[in-house]
Protein backbone atom coordinates (compact mmCIF):
# COMPACT_ATOMS: atom_id res chain seq x y z
CA UNK A 1 0.00 0.00 0.00
CA UNK A 2 1.44 3.41 -0.75
CA UNK A 3 0.76 6.63 0.93
CA UNK A 4 1.21 10.40 -0.27
CA UNK A 5 0.86 13.38 1.64
CA UNK A 6 1.18 16.96 0.29
CA UNK A 7 2.33 19.72 2.83
CA UNK A 8 -0.72 20.38 5.70
CA UNK A 9 -2.66 17.43 4.98
CA UNK A 10 -3.22 14.14 6.41
CA UNK A 11 -1.63 10.92 4.60
CA UNK A 12 -3.87 9.55 1.93
CA UNK A 13 -3.93 6.33 0.86
CA UNK A 14 -2.99 5.80 -2.97
CA UNK A 15 -4.49 2.21 -4.54
CA UNK A 16 -3.24 1.14 -8.07
CA UNK A 17 -5.51 -1.39 -9.11
CA UNK A 18 -4.17 -4.59 -9.06
CA UNK A 19 -2.73 -6.00 -12.19
CA UNK A 20 -4.36 -9.50 -13.92
CA UNK A 21 -0.59 -10.86 -14.23
CA UNK A 22 2.67 -10.01 -13.34
CA UNK A 23 3.39 -8.97 -16.59
CA UNK A 24 0.96 -5.93 -16.43
CA UNK A 25 2.30 -2.45 -16.45
CA UNK A 26 2.32 -0.27 -13.45
CA UNK A 27 0.95 3.00 -13.54
CA UNK A 28 2.83 6.03 -15.13
CA UNK A 29 0.69 8.39 -13.11
CA UNK A 30 -1.84 8.63 -10.34
CA UNK A 31 -4.33 11.25 -9.93
CA UNK A 32 -4.51 13.22 -6.19
CA UNK A 33 -7.11 15.07 -5.22
CA UNK A 34 -7.03 17.40 -2.06
CA UNK A 35 -8.48 20.70 -0.44
CA UNK A 36 -6.30 23.38 1.03
CA UNK A 37 -8.26 25.66 3.88
CA UNK A 38 -10.30 28.86 2.66
CA UNK A 39 -11.99 31.29 4.06
CA UNK A 40 -15.89 31.02 5.04
CA UNK A 41 -16.61 33.92 2.15
CA UNK A 42 -14.83 32.09 -0.33
CA UNK A 43 -15.57 29.24 0.33
CA UNK A 44 -19.42 30.76 -0.12
CA UNK A 45 -18.35 31.98 -3.82
CA UNK A 46 -18.83 35.65 -2.10
CA UNK A 47 -14.82 36.59 -1.94
CA UNK A 48 -13.81 38.92 -5.40
CA UNK A 49 -10.74 37.54 -5.24
CA UNK A 50 -9.52 34.18 -7.69
CA UNK A 51 -7.59 31.23 -6.21
CA UNK A 52 -3.87 31.68 -5.16
CA UNK A 53 -1.47 29.25 -7.27
CA UNK A 54 0.47 27.52 -4.95
CA UNK A 55 3.51 25.12 -5.29
CA UNK A 56 2.97 21.74 -3.27
CA UNK A 57 5.45 18.96 -2.67
CA UNK A 58 4.15 15.69 -3.08
CA UNK A 59 5.73 12.55 -1.12
CA UNK A 60 4.94 8.71 -1.52
CA UNK A 61 5.48 6.68 1.49
CA UNK A 62 5.90 2.77 1.51
CA UNK A 63 3.46 3.10 4.80
CA UNK A 64 1.98 5.70 7.36
CA UNK A 65 4.90 4.63 9.58
CA UNK A 66 7.58 5.76 6.93
CA UNK A 67 9.91 8.60 7.36
CA UNK A 68 11.60 7.96 4.13
CA UNK A 69 9.57 8.78 1.10
CA UNK A 70 9.62 6.70 -1.74
CA UNK A 71 9.27 9.34 -4.47
CA UNK A 72 8.91 13.37 -3.84
CA UNK A 73 7.54 15.59 -6.99
CA UNK A 74 6.51 19.61 -6.88
CA UNK A 75 4.00 20.78 -8.79
CA UNK A 76 2.37 24.10 -8.84
CA UNK A 77 -1.71 23.80 -8.14
CA UNK A 78 -4.45 26.46 -8.51
CA UNK A 79 -7.10 25.12 -6.26
CA UNK A 80 -10.60 26.37 -7.05
CA UNK A 81 -13.06 28.55 -5.01
CA UNK A 82 -13.63 25.93 -2.66
CA UNK A 83 -9.96 24.86 -2.01
CA UNK A 84 -9.63 21.92 -3.85
CA UNK A 85 -7.49 20.62 -6.20
CA UNK A 86 -6.63 17.56 -8.22
CA UNK A 87 -2.83 16.48 -9.52
CA UNK A 88 -1.25 13.91 -11.50
CA UNK A 89 1.75 12.05 -9.77
CA UNK A 90 4.64 11.81 -11.83
CA UNK A 91 3.86 14.44 -14.73
CA UNK A 92 6.77 16.40 -13.38
CA UNK A 93 8.99 13.21 -14.72
CA UNK A 94 9.19 12.36 -18.59
CA UNK A 95 8.98 8.66 -17.33
CA UNK A 96 5.74 9.20 -14.81
CA UNK A 97 6.34 7.42 -11.58
CA UNK A 98 9.35 4.84 -11.35
CA UNK A 99 8.48 1.53 -11.24
CA UNK A 100 10.27 0.03 -8.81
CA UNK A 101 8.16 2.20 -6.09
CA UNK A 102 5.29 -0.26 -6.52
CA UNK A 103 7.38 -3.35 -5.80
Amino acid sequence: MLFAQDIGNRPTRLQASTPASQDAAVPKLIKFSGAVPVSADAASGSASAPPVPASMTFSIYADQTSTTPLFVESQNVTPDVQGKYSVLLGSSNTDGLPAEIFS
